[in-house]
């Protein structure tokens, strides 16, 4: 008898008390044989690669066929029973596609924490990613590693979402993220190169073997984050950052497949093949925009490899954090309204909305090279107990992981916006509104003078006339490194002396403010990062830069005693 199976790019093993390797003559790189003796018969496993399929063959020949005259006076089944037992369990102990589904889980793992050479630079992760989900649309039982798949689009407001993106990209290191490239599936004149994000953690999981003995197992948890260029963004969505997420648990300690099946009995039940579903939008603004009204609740669901299970975008392991300026809010569409929207933004919108017919075609041509094609048929699987537990620790990471891109793109949205904006403050180019600045300075950090030296509190408590004075003297002084910004209504102004440092990644300018309104002034220092670091360049500079500005307020106040 003879039995075989095969997989994709994928490797078999098989069980015995004695193997002897023999090569063969016809193609000795390509084709493996392993042997193995028993009273019953002759077991000959044939391991082979023709690209670029992996392949196994059992071959068995009873021993009654060599030597018929050897049993005849005894019972066959002394001697057939083991062996067909052995034969069994040599097929059981292949676990071909459990061992062909880690190996690409690890492989990709390991090309992503660039562990591994075995792929080329430039290798497209998200293609082979979308193919290997498809084609496993149930994780084989044996398998140690998992997979999820899903997508979080999010409404963006203030940028454009793919400036967003490539803002990440750039900056990737200050939101502990990690970058790479990928060659472009469509390769033309105007091809860009695609990019992934990646952040690789480690998690210690707890689960009970095929003995049901307790074990610790430690994975390798990769998050995988791609910007969807096949997502439908027609006019009405043009706001909104279409974001697919891949996590991959990866085990450190176990290389191999499960060897044998669990004492627990797990279930039967249909492997839902999950369909295209209307996605719930997070829409994420900066605090100067007004909040959308509360929309209704539509629900998403999302691909698990090995399984889909429904996750609800809101849903999620909720994550300590400072408050920040924005606000993130679940919306069904983004607002369209144009409140708060800047000359600079509609600038900005009318250059985008230039490539969005490029875009649109780009994703149709995109669409259309899904790799695989998902079957259309639904099948019944067999979930070990093993996978039951995995699939609660992968969906807690996927909740998880939607909690960091939640969080990844926020910060991203506003640093992008105030670094936007900031640029335009120091180039003038276009200049700044009023109502912009302002934006600005609610995105940034500022300290008065009187939060970094009590003393100075003096300088806090003068007349209107004081600080429009000393503006004046600002602009006569500073004439061609300051800005001045002025309400329409005439009751608030602002005035800008920019620095050296301004230019700097840590920029700092000083500010003069006054409220003819309320007849209050202000002076501050205002921070384009947070003054969390002890570096004493730094610290140097900024205390530069206070001493110069008390003294400037000095100078003023006692021309005004003249």
């Amino acid at each position: 008898s003879a039995t075989s199976s095969g997989g994709i790019g994928g490797g078999g093993s098989s069980s015995g008390a004695s193997r002897r390797p023999v090569a063969s003559t016809k193609s000795r790189q390509k084709v493996v044989y392993l042997q193995k003796s028993l009273r019953g018969g002759l077991l000959i496993f044939e391991i082979g690669f023709h690209e670029p399929f992996f392949y196994t063959k059992l071959h068995a020949l009873e021993a009654q066929r060599w030597y018929p005259f050897i049993y005849q006076n005894t019972n066959p089944k002394n001697f057939m029973t083991p062996f067909l037992e052995e034969c069994d369990n040599v097929k059981i102990l292949i676990h071909l596609h459990s061992f062909t589904y880690d190996y690409h889980l690890r492989t990709v793992a390991g090309y992503i924490s660039r562990r591994s050479s075995l792929l080329g630079e430039g290798f497209h992760v998200v293609s082979f990613l979308e193919d290997f989900v498809k084609y496993y649309s149930k994780g084989p039982n044996y398998a140690r590693n998992f997979i999820y798949s899903g997508s979080l689009p999010i409404c963006i407001k203030g940028v454009s979402p793919q400036q967003v993106f490539n803002y990440i990209l750039l900056n990737k290191g200050t939101y502990n993220m990690d970058g790479i490239k990928m060659e472009p599936l469509v390769l033309d004149s105007d091809s860009e190169t695609d990019h992934i994000l990646v952040q690789i953690s480690s998690r210690r999981v707890q689960y009970r073997d095929h003995q049901d003995a307790k074990r610790v197992d430690e994975f390798d948890v990769s998050l995988i984050i791609s910007y969807d260029e096949c997502y439908a963004n027609g006019e009405s969505q043009k706001n909104v950052l279409p974001l697919k997420y891949y996590v991959l648990m990866t085990s450190k300690r176990d290389m191999l497949p499960m060897r044998s099946m669990e004492k627990k009995q797990g279930n039967f039940r249909t492997v839902v093949v999950p369909t295209t579903a209307k996605k719930n939008l997070l829409l994420l603004s900066t605090n100067s925009d007004p909040p959308p009204t509360q929309p209704p609740n539509i629900s998403s669901a999302t691909v698990v490899g090995g399984g889909a299970v429904d996750v609800g975008v809101g849903a999620g392991v909720f994550i300590p954090r400072a408050p920040t300026p924005p606000m993130v809010q679940q919306a069904v569409l983004p607002d369209h309204s144009t409140e708060g929207h800047d000359s600079g933004a509609d600038s900005e919108e009318a250059s985008e909305e230039s490539k969005s017919s490029d875009t649109s075609v780009k994703s149709q041509i995109l669409s259309k090279l899904t790799g695989i094609r998902r079957e259309s048929v639904n099948y019944v699987g067999y979930y070990s107990a093993h996978e039951e537990a995995m699939k609660t620790v992968i969906q807690s990471q996927a909740r998880m992981a939607e909690e960091r891109i939640t969080l990844l793109v926020r910060d991203a949205m506003v640093d992008c916006k105030r670094d936007q904006l900031w640029t335009r403050l120091l180039t003038n180019s276009p200049p700044l509104a009023f109502q912009e600045f302002v934006n600005l300075t609610s995105l940034v950090h500022s300290d008065t003078l009187e939060e970094l030296d009590p003393s100075l509190a003096p300088l806090m408590n003068k007349s209107t006339g004081w600080y429009e004075n000393l503006a004046k003297l600002v602009i006569n002084k500073y004439a061609s490194s300051h800005r001045q910004y002025t309400d329409p209504n005439g009751q608030v102004q602002h005035t800008v002396i920019l620095t050296e440092s301004s230019h700097e990644m840590t920029g700092t300018f000083t500010l003069v403010s006054v409220n003819y309104a309320t007849k209050e002034g202000n002076l501050a220092i205002v921070y384009r990062e947070p003054q969390h670091t002890t570096q004493s360049s730094l610290v140097s500079a900024n205390s530069k830069i206070i001493e110069e500005f008390v003294e400037f307020c000095c100078f003023h106040l006692w021309t005004q005693l003249l």
